[in-house]
């Protein structure tokens, strides 16, 4: 089978864009269209061409108005119940689209006052809160006995004694002379 010879004024076979009424270049200023939905100027500009599509209708779905959109028409976001307005300290409801669908202004912070456990309040303006001073010394405290309030705070701390148990007969003792030397003994 030969290969019929190139013509540049035939379109390529199997080619994309290949629709014979539309795919043409005229002169060196016209559009240039791609099958027969998209046109690029001269400029770049690619915008939508004559060409034929399939969509019939455009319906509007959730929080859209206009549809549906049989031939021409326009789509718009539908309005919710919310007054357009500047809103202080807003309290917001937000649907499932994204919109604003209730606001309202809310009451700033006056006062911040403080706790048990804490100091700097009341704070009207400008301040510091801060973590209260217990009793305890700032110390490390060995075998140490304590007291917790009720914020989890230790509120008292001093050294605790030293408990040993005694073990079973027959088990070895592990103890510590005057010299700091370490040594065990059977338990009788």
């Amino acid at each position: 089978m030969s290969t019929p010879p190139f013509n540049p004024d035939q379109p390529i076979p199997n080619d994309p864009f290949d629709s014979p009424e539309t795919n043409y270049i005229r002169g060196p200023y016209s559009p240039f269209i791609l099958g027969g939905g998209l046109i690029v100027d001269s400029d770049g500009t690619i915008a939508a061409g004559n060409g034929g599509g399939s969509v019939t209708s455009v319906a509007t779905g959730t929080g859209l108005t206009g549809g549906p959109v049989t031939t021409t028409g326009t789509i718009s976001l539908a309005d919710t119940a919310v007054t357009p307005a500047s809103y202080t300290n807003a309290g917001i409801t937000v649907d499932a689209q994204g919109r604003i669908t209730a606001a309202s202004s809310g009451t700033a912070v006056t006062s911040v006052d403080t706790g048990t456990g804490l100091t700097g309040g009341p704070v009207t303006t400008t301040g510091t809160i801060s973590l209260a001073d217990t009793a305890v010394t700032p110390d490390s405290y060995t075998n140490a006995n304590i007291t917790v309030d009720a914020q989890g705070r230790i509120t008292a701390a001093s050294n605790g004694n030293f408990v040993l148990t005694a073990p079973d007969a027959g088990q070895w003792l592990v103890v510590v002379d005057n010299l700091g030397v370490l040594s065990t003994i059977p338990y009788p």
